[in-house]
């Protein structure tokens, strides 16, 4: 579907024909960037809920602790 409008742009302005290089190239590198920004905010993401599921794992496996020495 893409390539046929890019086909039929190309047949009635044959002049974007010379653009198309130059938007495809920028579209790449925008492309890359965000792929890129996209990592680091998973990554920023995973670290900011570590401590929580830390914090969340270690209250779970001390519930039967507490249970044992019956303190709430």
């Amino acid at each position: 579907m893409t390539l046929s409008i890019i086909v039929l742009s190309i047949f009635v302005v044959p002049w974007i024909a010379f653009l198309y290089p130059v938007i495809f190239f920028i579209i790449g590198i925008l492309f890359k960037l965000t792929i890129a920004a996209n990592k680091e905010v998973n990554r920023v993401e995973s670290l900011t809920k570590s401590p929580l599921l830390s914090f969340l794992s270690e209250s779970i496996a001390g519930n039967s602790t507490i249970r044992a020495f019956k303190r709430k």
